[in-house]
């Protein structure tokens, strides 16, 4: 079936590499399970680029959407090993970037975008993929990433000369996310609670929560994470604003299918978890989350109005970040997801920056970059 993809192959170092634009609807389980081994090999995960998250995505949120991975192969021993993959949508030439380029898949619930790349041949899979937009034979100058970690692998294009002068990254701009880490976590709640208007406040709220009966926190995973669970969550996630305002997953028809599918098939493979609040056995506050790797990824929250004046989606955050180091002490942060102002900045102290921006290759790709930075530094400055 390999040899019915589209394909480039290159000599890089006196290796033989391929990459190759996959449709999704021509791969098979022999491929996912590749692409799931290349998830755990990856020199940084991302759960939004996992199989368990893009084929449920796909399938009840965007079935009609045409998206391809690009897979990028090294040759051992005559056979093809992946490398490197990421799934995209092919754009013609747009406002931001006027020329036929790739485009990051974006589901509506995907809050970072980027490639898996493997950690011992990460440089070999840039250096592909610099040769392939370079090539004479593809049709795109470009691939265009929203919302991806900033000094990540994809960040050393700017480091090595044998890989710029095919490639370089355009940056639109870049923001800052909250982010929780493991091994800190529990001095940092510490801190939290020590002082301030926000430590007494939280305080103050756990007390009156107490005063109403036995609270209780659990740490959900594996064959924890039952049907009833992801369930709970889905109620959960639907009350207040989302539910009345058609945003949470049960008011939208195929996203509740969707969260079931991929919580799922994480919690199969023992990379799903769930934090609980309860109030007499009665779950009051819900969180999904999903590990890629050393990082895990919290998804969405959910709690119960009626105990909203009490915030027992804060206090069920803050008995996540207790308890981190005991529950997650192979994840090296846990990524919010969120934007900055959120609620959860309030809690994290430590940042990770997110970069918009777009990869581009060959010399229509090249010769085009400084008039769209110039025209972005205009608008910024009349803006």
């Amino acid at each position: 079936m390999f040899s019915s993809w589209r394909r480039e192959r290159f000599v890089i170092d006196g290796g033989e590499v391929a990459v190759r634009l996959i449709p999704m609807a021509h791969i098979d389980d022999a491929f996912v399970a590749d692409w799931i081994a290349l998830e755990m090999r990856s020199v940084e995960g991302n759960a939004y680029l996992s199989p368990h998250f893009i084929q449920p995505a796909l399938k009840y949120l965007d079935p009609r959407k045409r998206v391809v991975l690009v897979g990028i192969f090294r040759n051992e021993g005559g056979c093809d090993r992946l490398i490197g993959v990421g799934p995209f949508v092919i754009r013609p030439p747009t406002a931001r970037f006027p020329l036929p380029h790739l485009e990051a898949y974006r589901s509506p619930h995907t809050f970072l975008t980027g490639m898996l790349l493997d950690r011992d041949h990460h440089w070999l899979a840039l250096a592909a993929l610099g040769a392939y937009l370079s090539s004479g034979g593809v049709p795109w100058c470009g691939i265009e990433f929203e919302e991806r970690f900033a000094d990540s692998a994809l960040d050393e294009i700017h480091k090595d000369e044998s890989i710029t002068f095919r490639i370089s990254w355009n940056e639109y701009y870049r923001h800052r996310r909250a982010i929780l880490v493991s091994a800190t976590a529990a001095e940092s709640v510490s801190a939290v609670l020590a002082g301030g208007t926000l430590g007494k406040e939280l305080r103050r709220k756990r007390r009156r929560l107490e005063e109403r009966g036995e609270v209780g926190w659990r740490f959900r995973t594996g064959a924890e994470v039952t049907s009833e669970c992801i369930d709970t969550f889905l109620h959960l996630e639907d009350q207040g604003w989302k539910g009345q305002t058609g945003k949470s997953m049960l008011s939208r028809e195929g996203h509740a299918d969707f969260f079931r599918d991929m919580s799922q098939r994480f919690a199969g493979a023992g990379r799903a978890f769930f934090t609980e609040l309860t109030l007499d056995g009665r779950v009051i506050a819900s969180t999904s989350n999903f590990i890629s790797g050393r990082i895990a990824f919290a998804f969405k929250i959910g709690w119960d109005i009626e105990f909203a004046a009490v915030s027992p989606g804060l206090l069920n955050e803050l008995e996540l970040m207790k308890y981190a180091d005991k529950y997650l002490p192979t994840v090296d942060f846990v990524d919010s997801g969120a934007a900055e102002g959120s609620f959860i900045d309030r809690l994290w102290r430590d940042r990770r920056d997110v970069a918009t921006g777009i990869l581009t290759g060959g010399y229509a790709g090249a010769a085009i970059l400084p008039a769209l930075s110039m025209a972005r530094r205009l608008k910024r400055g009349s803006s």
